[in-house]
């Protein structure tokens, strides 16, 4: 009789013992599909973002009587923003023509912003120069072609300033060369942050997920 009490025991504690790892094995899965639907749910977002078209002013060097505009999405990249740039500004200035966007800088709040990031980049990482932030967006009010009202996006504050390159390194020792903030051209990884922004994304979306009910429907 005490043989077969202890079988039993162990029985039960084998029971108990896959109970146990099936429960595991189920809140792994809901745990690996709930940070599926986060990260798909956060790359959506992000790509919503990115298609996001903002309006920038410019000018090339300090001619600010010849202020241009120019809507692009967040996605472009600065150096594709100058070759636009240029190729609209080479109209009346000459000496741009022979050059490339790669061979402009752009300038903003006084700080050189690098050619390889994306407006998005600058954005999402809300980049901050010696003067304070690079980029300030505000948004207002248009009237579309159809008489509705439309939020747009722009640039606060000064124009972009647009410079060739060849001449800011001639002149890189003198004034306002000298008070231009260079600490941001050497960012070579402008995505290093994302995976900060994904887990503080997470995090947020897992405090208004709290029921897994509504996550499984």
């Amino acid at each position: 009789l005490f043989c077969l009490l202890v079988k039993e025991l162990e029985r039960i504690q084998q029971l108990i013992r896959l109970s146990c790892h099936r429960q595991d094995e189920e809140r792994e899965e809901k745990e690996r599909v709930l940070r599926q639907l986060l990260r798909e749910r956060y790359l959506h977002e992000q790509e919503v973002i990115r298609n996001q078209v903002i309006e920038t002013s410019y000018a090339y060097w300090e001619n600010l009587n010849a202020v241009k505009t120019l809507k692009v999405k967040k996605s472009t990249r600065v150096g594709v923003y100058l070759e636009l740039c240029r190729r609209e500004l080479a109209k009346e200035f000459h000496d741009l023509r022979p050059l490339s966007g790669e061979g402009l800088m752009l300038v903003s709040n006084d700080a050189v912003i690098p050619n390889n990031i994306s407006f998005y980049d600058i954005i999402a990482q809300d980049l901050q120069g010696k003067y304070g932030p690079v980029l300030r967006l505000k948004t207002r009010e248009d009237k579309a072609q159809d008489g509705t009202s439309m939020a747009v996006e722009f640039v606060e504050g000064k124009p972009f300033r647009i410079i060739d390159r060849r001449w800011y390194e001639k002149h890189k020792h003198i004034y306002p060369c000298t008070v231009w903030d260079l600490s941001l051209i050497h960012i070579s990884e402008p995505t290093r942050q994302a995976e900060i922004s994904y887990a503080v994304f997470c995090l947020k979306k897992k405090k208004s997920m709290t029921s897994t009910n509504e996550i499984f429907i």
